[in-house]
């Protein structure tokens, strides 16, 4: 159940957000996140953290740039201000919403995620599908990605099409939520 302040923010955020944003923080809230060691790749204003944000969780949140905002709204997660690298640490789960289509390289990182997960371990992504932006370096072929997931040695336990809307009728464009599972091969 969220406090009055969290349901306030989330507010704010489906007003100023769009509707496929809405739907993914609504997936995330719906994940348990208790007595879990997490990894946030990619903070942003932070908002996913509203949503994995409970009692006996260890978040580390990693990003090459973290907002004053997000430092001074979540005191007891841990911030680091580098790009994440594989961990020791073994984590739980990973997040990495809306960040692998600015990468020039996104499977070296699901490869990193991999790699710092635990045998049973989770990461759960977004990625965009067709969404022309200056700033998106990388366009995925959900084929493409759900092959590379394999040989990297993701299991895929969801997935789902969240469809943006658009003023063009010729852009079919989408967000592709993953939640993908470590085993070993």
């Amino acid at each position: 159940m969220l406090t009055r302040e969290e349901y306030d923010v989330v507010l704010l955020c489906s007003i100023l957000t769009s509707h496929h944003r809405y739907e993914i923080i609504n997936l995330i809230n719906l994940i348990p996140s208790h007595d879990q060691k997490i990894a946030v790749i990619g903070v942003g204003s932070g908002v996913e953290l509203l949503f994995i944000n409970s009692s006996n969780t260890t978040i580390d949140a990693y990003d090459l740039s973290i907002s004053n905002f997000a430092k001074k709204s979540f005191s007891n997660v841990n911030f680091f201000e580098h790009e994440f690298k594989s961990s020791e640490n073994y984590y739980d789960v990973v997040y990495a919403i809306e960040i692998l289509e600015h990468l020039n390289n996104p499977f070296e990182l699901l490869r990193v995620i991999y790699d710092s997960l635990r045998i049973g371990g989770k990461c759960i992504f977004t990625t965009t599908t067709n969404v022309p932006q200056f700033d998106h370096y990388y366009d995925f072929e959900v084929k493409e990605l759900v092959a590379e997931l394999g040989e990297i040695g993701f299991r895929i336990s969801e997935y789902r099409v969240i469809k943006h809307e658009s003023k063009f009728d010729n852009i079919d464009s989408s967000n592709a939520f993953f939640i993908v599972e470590k085993f070993e091969l």
